[in-house]
């Protein structure tokens, strides 16, 4: 049986995943501590509506 597009959309976000997970590990990084890093600098330029 063939394999569909979501199989294999499946497989290559695992593959990524298992990829930066490492990497991060690598430099001593977690993904909870880039949500962090992320939205700290996001909102810190965002211009403020009155």
């Amino acid at each position: 049986m063939g394999r569909t597009l979501s199989y294999y959309a499946g497989a290559m976000y695992r593959d990524f995943s298992g990829f930066t997970e490492a990497r991060l590990q690598e430099l001593g990084l977690h993904y909870g501590s880039l949500f962090l890093f992320y939205t700290s600098a996001s909102t810190r330029g965002a211009p403020r509506r009155s």
